[in-house]
């Protein structure tokens, strides 16, 4: 008989900060627990770019290095070619592959699997 394990602290909601690539005041948020949820980037003004938007940390690191999915959730952001170029234990950084336009709002799912 197989089982799978199902991580149980998911209480709490990440923490997200951008990055540079974002633009000037860009507004970042999380909806959702360190398993699952939406980010949600609406871009600032001045210089964007392709590469990292934000560093998403987890509410409670896992004990390990968990796997992390991200694709858009609009089409805007499904656009970007979406990604992760970082993770680790306690943050993930949600990346694109193509560069963002400016005030422009995209939104993303994610799901972390450890």
């Amino acid at each position: 008989i197989r089982k799978h394990t199902v991580w149980a602290s998911v209480a709490g909601t990440p923490t997200i900060v951008a990055n540079a690539n974002a633009g000037t005041t860009p507004t970042v948020s999380v909806t959702g627990n360190d398993q699952r949820g939406v980010i949600t980037v609406i871009t600032g003004t001045g210089t964007v770019a392709v590469g990292a938007l934000a560093a998403i940390t987890f509410a409670s690191a896992w004990l390990a290095q968990p796997y992390v999915v991200v694709c858009g959730s609009n089409v805007a952001a499904c656009a970007l070619s979406p990604g992760v170029s970082t993770q680790g234990a306690s943050v993930f950084t949600l990346t694109t592959g193509v560069a963002p336009a400016v005030s422009t709002t995209y939104t993303f799912n994610y799901l972390v699997m450890g």
